[in-house]
């Protein structure tokens, strides 16, 4: 957005030239502040251009862009991020044990197999949905849960 000074400007000429001074004078914006300060009733915005504007309002949302509600996979998807978050956190904690990471390991495969049995009966609905990253999602987590399963961190 390009801010134009040429208003400003012409104030600031129109200040100095009504003062007394000249046009090639240096003008301090200090003095010129404190002009404008003492000077401040409601006139002074339409000297400079300016009008009054009146109550300020928020435009409408059109009628056909009503929300929607969720589709009940999203809350099986959230169940999974959360998840899949517990058993990384998990995981990377030194201190816990295999025996100690296997109720994360079934809840994590568990919850996927809700969120796919849900993928595959077509609940999601809706023309723009999300579905690539809740198929990224279930990947993972059946990923994790096969690396556990098979040993690589033991």
């Amino acid at each position: 957005m390009k801010i134009e000074n040429s208003l400003f400007a012409s104030e600031i000429q129109r200040m100095t030239r009504g003062s007394g001074q000249t046009g090639t004078e240096t003008t301090n914006f200090s003095d010129l502040l404190a002009k404008a300060v003492a000077n401040e009733d409601a006139s002074d915005g339409y000297q400079l251009g300016c009008q009054p504007l009146g109550e300020a309002t928020p435009p409408q949302a059109p009628d056909d862009q009503t929300p929607s509600a969720a589709p009940p996979l999203w809350s099986e998807l959230n169940g999974l991020l959360d998840s899949l978050d517990s058993y990384a956190q998990a995981l990377g904690n030194p201190t816990w044990s295999l025996k100690e990471l296997e109720p994360l390991a079934q809840d994590l495969e568990s919850k996927a197999d809700q969120l796919e049995q849900g993928l595959t009966a077509g609940q999601l609905g809706g023309e723009n949905n999300l579905s690539g990253l809740m198929q990224e999602v279930l990947t993972q987590a059946r990923v994790e849960s096969i690396k556990f399963r098979r040993g690589d961190y033991v």
